[in-house]
């Protein structure tokens, strides 16, 4: 079995992170509040284990970061799904649109938001790897 020095372990996270606050320049965000980084946080946890998406979210990822920041799980979901909702006020409807490939008046869901933005890091991490 292949063992990853801890040195690496952290240069992958700080690699996954920077993908992550890439993806997320293409929308308009508050970047200074604590959903911002609650959001963060659930994008990174998704993108490292594909096989998360199949089990809720509010049972799994909301309640580790909830754990983390000693909140609960409704207040890290409640103040990610507000953060959205602003998100897609101020970004163009159309860009939304051709991220997530959905229709241009469409709202995007926050689990859908998530999986979305964490599928796309996934895939460049493993570009990146090779």
């Amino acid at each position: 079995m292949y063992k990853i020095a801890k040195g690496d372990v952290k240069m992958l996270k700080q690699t996954k992170m920077e993908l992550i606050d890439s993806e997320l320049s293409n929308f308009c965000f508050n970047k200074n509040s604590q959903s911002f980084i609650f959001l963060e946080e659930a994008i990174y946890s998704v993108s490292l284990d594909k096989y998360s998406i199949c089990s809720p979210f509010r049972n799994t990822i909301y309640t580790d970061i909830a754990r983390k920041y000693d909140t609960t799980s409704f207040n890290v979901e409640n103040s990610m799904s507000k953060l959205i909702t602003r998100m897609s006020y101020n970004t163009d409807s159309q860009i939304i649109s051709n991220y997530f490939h959905v229709g241009v008046l469409q709202k995007v869901s926050l689990k859908a938001f998530i999986l979305g933005v964490s599928k796309n890091v996934y895939y460049k991490s493993k570009q990146i790897k090779k």
